[in-house]
């Protein structure tokens, strides 16, 4: 061998996958074939960092099942992080963050020199964020937005996070482009994709439903998913939609005086990639619209990309997906009917924009190259910051503002961050928001 040959960085991806035995996710070019955004995305960017830098970093996968797992991938089979660590001896982990994983990760890399990427799929409380921020071990914190990102501008994490937008299959979805019937030429269909969950907000879509089809009699709710989306092991209530007690919450507003479904709906379960057929006909597609654990939403570039529009909340990821001739975000949960009929009236969906919009921020082949550009920063402690500066709204100045006086101050990072002074206000009544 010769001698100069540079030795890869090796960066380990944990994907627990337990609940996902049986699901195909070998073809991770075609979409999301039905499971949970986050275990697409895990497998997806691993897929398109080895496919197009492996010559760059030796990307290696952990999972608990690696039968349909894509065959480019270098998958080991593991029970648990420990496992994956001991197995590979990677330079880094990188690992979605839930509070359980981080302190099984921590354990597992104790007297190694692995050090920890965290991934940001959901938003991390203010205290666990100052836990990783004083983690030595802790090299980096990505969020999966540039929205999410500010939302920490003034906490000291900022100062190791970074953003990656999660990516799209946007040479796959070109190909479907051409065949999409014209939003003029769409029924008054509406659609839901996600987990039956509460805090994927779809009885919000429910209760605005009757006040939709008072003014629009012919529309139509299709309702992708189910409460088994993210654990194919749950338990189901009467209608087998969802968890007992959020099915009570929601079904009141989608059957008839005698319990049976409106024929205005239809749940069609889990689908991969299936669901493009739906959207075909949908003129109208509703991510979460709660906003609650949207840090980017998968779903809503889906919708927009089969040439739906969208209506959401104004809020945390959607900020970022939601292509400004496409959709309409509401600010109160109570605009959401109202916004879903301006939106089955729409004439014109602005599709040629989004999907250059879509490639410039979302295309696979970009985000791959992002990643690989975070990777060759790893190691290096004063990395610039390019997005120092950002400042678009009231809110985010407040936070660029509480930043730049911390860091003025001896011990200004012992100060509190400006959503901690917002919560405060909230528990007291002042305020809503600002």
């Amino acid at each position: 061998m010769d001698s100069t040959t540079k030795t890869l960085m090796k960066v380990a991806f944990y994907l627990p996958n337990k609940g996902l035995k049986n699901i195909d996710c070998r073809d991770l070019e075609h979409g999301n074939p039905g499971i949970g955004g986050t275990e697409y995305i895990i497998q997806a960017t691993a897929h398109y960092i080895q496919k197009l830098h492996p010559q760059h970093v030796e990307i290696v996968v952990g999972a608990n099942e690696i039968d349909l797992i894509s065959p480019d991938l270098h998958v080991v089979k593991i029970a648990d992080i420990r496992d994956l660590v001991n197995q590979t001896k990677p330079d880094y982990l990188l690992l979605k963050y839930e509070p359980s994983w981080y302190e099984e990760a921590r354990n597992a890399i104790s007297g190694t020199s692995t050090k920890l990427l965290i991934w940001a799929h959901n938003f991390i409380p203010r205290k666990q964020l100052t836990t990783l921020a004083k983690d030595v071990k802790v090299e980096r914190i990505i969020c999966v937005s540039r929205e999410q990102l500010n939302m920490y501008r003034d906490h000291k994490a900022f100062l190791k996070s970074s953003y990656i937008y999660n990516g799209m299959p946007v040479k796959y979805m070109k190909t479907l482009k051409a065949g999409l019937p014209p939003i003029s030429e769409r029924p008054h269909e509406v659609t839901y994709i996600g987990s039956i969950v509460d805090y994927k907000g779809f009885h919000l879509l429910a209760k605005a439903w009757p006040e939709v089809l008072k003014a629009v009699p012919d529309a139509k709710l299709n309702v992708i998913g189910s409460g088994k989306l993210y654990d194919r092991n749950a338990k189901l209530g009467r209608y087998g939609i969802a968890e007992e007690n959020y099915e009570n919450q929601f079904m009141p507003y989608l059957t008839d005086e005698n319990g049976q479904m409106l024929s205005s709906v239809k749940f069609w379960g889990v689908l991969g990639e299936e669901k493009n057929d739906v959207l075909k006909h949908t003129k109208v597609g509703v991510p979460n619209p709660s906003g609650v654990s949207e840090t980017f939403c998968i779903t809503a570039l889906e919708m927009q990309a089969m040439g739906c529009v969208v209506t959401t909340i104004d809020f945390g990821g959607f900020r970022n997906t939601v292509y400004n001739k496409t959709g309409i975000l509401y600010k109160n949960t109570d605009e959401l009917a109202h916004c879903i009929i301006e939106q089955l009236n729409a004439e014109k969906n602005g599709i040629e924009g989004f999907y250059d919009f879509m490639e410039r921020h979302f295309a696979f082949e970009k985000v791959a190259e992002d990643w690989l550009n975070l990777f060759n920063t790893l190691g290096h402690q004063n990395t610039p910051l390019s997005y120092i500066n950002e400042t678009r709204n009231r809110l985010m100045s407040l936070r660029e503002w509480n930043r730049r006086l911390k860091v003025a101050l001896p011990f200004g990072y012992c100060l509190p961050t400006i959503d901690f002074y917002r919560s405060i206000l909230r528990r007291f009544g002042l305020v809503k928001d600002f």
